[in-house]
């Protein structure tokens, strides 16, 4: 009798088995991974920029960008604080693409104004002399 009563659970636990670990695999799924890659490379374009001198050659730009990036970095970290479940990072992530590509402007922006300031600087001491 306990043999018969074995075999007859074995279908339950095995049924609960599997809805468990499908349960397990949805949640996996479910969890947004954070855009790790992307502020990487949002981060990457701001430090080209400053080193491309947008400090000092596309000022205003260069603190737009700066301005883009926080609020970026503010809402990754305000997710961060939301249950693994229900994070979404889909405007972290247009956020910082926003932030790569400008940055990219920026930093050509800021090489192409160094390089008239330095021509013009050129063009007066050459007159000086």
């Amino acid at each position: 009798m306990e043999g018969i009563q074995a075999e007859e659970n074995l279908p339950l636990a095995s049924q609960l088995t599997g809805a468990g670990v499908l349960l397990v695999l949805l949640l996996m799924n479910a969890c947004a991974q954070p855009p790790v890659f992307q502020l990487e490379a949002a981060q990457k374009a701001v430090d080209e920029a400053k080193i491309a001198g947008a400090e000092i050659y596309a000022k205003d730009d260069f603190m737009k960008l700066e301005q883009e990036f926080a609020p970026a970095k503010d809402e990754l970290a305000k997710q961060e604080t939301v249950f693994s479940m229900f994070r979404l990072y889909d405007d972290v992530d247009e956020m910082l693409s926003t932030v790569v590509e400008y940055g990219r402007r920026v930093a050509a922006k800021a090489s192409k104004n160094k390089e008239v300031a330095k021509t013009a600087a050129l063009a007066m001491e050459q007159d000086a002399l």
